[in-house]
């Protein structure tokens, strides 16, 4: 969308909040909350105590984790917990991301 300039008036408030709105990642609030509910029937219980689901953008699931080297474990856990996860009734996801949340 081209950017406008001040001489072009003032725009409709729906326009603006759509500008606004469009800049902010969608968040899916409802796969998540499918998502935690089902966290403790997908992961074994030490990975769960160090990882949680924390945001879905598109097709991919974000968790955090506690330490480095559960990113690893999440990374080789992806395939088994994406299909568990279907199983839950949670689909369209089809990558895992794990990150070190700031302490």
């Amino acid at each position: 969308m081209a950017r406008r300039r001040r001489s072009d008036g003032p725009l409709p408030l729906g326009t603006s909040l759509e500008q606004v709105a469009g800049r902010f990642q969608r968040v899916d609030l409802v796969g998540m909350a499918a998502v935690h509910a089902a966290w403790p029937d997908i992961v074994d219980e030490p990975l769960a105590s160090h990882a949680e689901p924390f945001k879905i953008t598109g097709s991919t699931l974000v968790v955090t984790v506690d330490r480095p080297l559960w990113t690893t474990q999440v990374r080789l856990m992806s395939p088994v917990i994406l299909e568990r996860l279907a199983e839950h009734g949670v689909g369209g996801l089809s990558v895992i991301e794990a990150v070190v949340r700031a302490r």
